[in-house]
């Protein structure tokens, strides 16, 4: 944890010296959707979080998922009726907006996923210390920071769509590859971890 508090008191500094402020809006906030996606994220993430430990059918985690699921639909009634929302509706009429929403939604899903779960993979599953972890996690985050540094030209040359689509596909095949023959070697893990970074692509070309 110790080494995210330099990186960030650089980041910070950068942003203070080269982002320029913007403009400010005096429009009135959307109280009563931020208060309400508040509710359901809060109340999703935390029933599943008390299914995965005190099973599905635990009282506690349907009662989360419960009103999770009542106060999206409230959100989204909410969302349909104030002046100024947070999410304005009308957005999701636009089929561009709506591929663009679920890709972006399979690709958080996806990478961020595959990271948190290589992280405890390679900890609890094959007995590596934290900074191991650390350690055998550090080629593909290398990887994807290529793939930061190059996407512009990447995404110029394939165009947005492309540039999604064998981003994605290349993550399905690391998906397979560590699926077939990671597991039982770290360092076939990590090998097979490599070509998910191409899903970071995504990111940048959305």
């Amino acid at each position: 944890f110790l080494i995210n508090l330099p990186i960030a008191a650089f980041s910070l500094a950068g942003v203070l010296a080269y982002v320029t402020e913007t403009p400010r809006h005096r429009h009135p906030f959307d109280l009563a959707g931020q208060a309400l996606v508040i509710v359901a994220l809060g109340g999703l993430s935390g029933g599943f979080i008390l299914a995965g430990a005190l099973g599905a059918g635990a009282a506690a985690a349907l009662g989360l998922l419960a009103l999770g699921l009542l106060a999206a639909l409230a959100f989204w009634r909410v969302e349909r009726l104030v002046a100024l929302p947070m999410i304005p509706p009308e957005l999701f009429r636009r089929r561009q907006f709506r591929a663009v929403v679920t890709v972006g939604a399979v690709y958080n899903f996806c990478f961020y996923g595959n990271l948190f779960v290589l992280s405890l993979f390679f900890h609890e599953a094959l007995g590596l210390s934290p900074f191991d972890t650390g350690l055998a996690l550090l080629p593909l985050t290398l990887a994807i920071g290529v793939i930061a540094c190059t996407s512009g030209r990447m995404i110029a040359r394939l165009g947005e769509w492309r540039a999604m689509i064998s981003s994605l596909s290349a993550g399905a095949v690391g998906a397979a590859l560590l699926a077939v023959f990671g597991g039982d070697s770290e360092a076939l893990t990590i090998v097979f971890s490599l070509p998910f970074a191409m899903v970071s692509l995504t990111m940048q070309a959305m």
